[in-house]
């Protein structure tokens, strides 16, 4: 029985990831795989979706726990950010009105996200993040940087926040990497080691 509802849970994980779009000039790319199998299953997302302006936001997030629960507020998370940029919110006010719902929802649950969004025109990301791994630059030439503007608070803990954006300037053939701490926590060593 716990395999079956382990597959149901991973077919309804799956179900609410995004196929990314079509961009001139932006070339977008997404690889999800699940660390564990059975009923390990989380609240992970990823997407990428146009703004009402012509911009892009690529988003990833990580819902704390390992059960339905954490996946069905994933996909809340996900609907609900998609509706506050329809209204035109930028990155960090974003961050801040899913901070809000998530605090008066589901008090006893908290998520980490960040959000980069380009816009067609302009040199550069505009991003901001809750409680997110930083987010890493690889410039045309090879060199990596990480992008380690402090980060706010997660989503959904019991105090009052307002999120900062950051502006980075990528030039062209620059990669934006944004990813999930289960790439690069390892128990034998900190999170700082995995980044490296």
């Amino acid at each position: 029985v716990q395999t079956v509802r382990g597959r149901q849970i991973a077919r309804l994980q799956r179900a609410q990831l995004t196929e990314l779009p079509d961009t001139p000039g932006l070339a977008l790319a997404a690889r999800y795989q699940r660390a564990t199998h059975g009923l390990n299953i989380g609240g992970v997302w990823y997407d990428a979706f146009p703004g009402p302006d012509g911009s892009v936001l690529p988003v990833i997030g990580d819902v704390t726990g390992h059960v339905l629960r954490a996946a069905v507020i994933m996909g809340q998370l996900r609907t609900a950010l998609r509706a506050y940029a329809v209204e035109g919110n930028g990155p960090a006010r974003i961050l801040t009105l899913l901070h809000r719902m998530l605090r008066h929802q589901q008090p006893e649950l908290y998520a980490t996200c960040a959000i980069a969004r380009f816009t067609p025109g302009e040199p550069g990301v505009v991003w901001a993040a809750a409680g997110h791994p930083p987010a890493l630059v690889r410039g045309p030439g090879g060199e990596v940087r990480v992008l380690d503007a402090k980060p706010g608070i997660m989503l959904g803990v019991p105090v009052p926040h307002e999120y900062e954006e950051h502006h980075e300037e990528l030039p062209p053939g620059a990669t934006l990497a944004l990813y999930t701490d289960g790439l690069v926590e390892r128990r034998s060593a900190g999170i700082d080691a995995g980044i490296e």
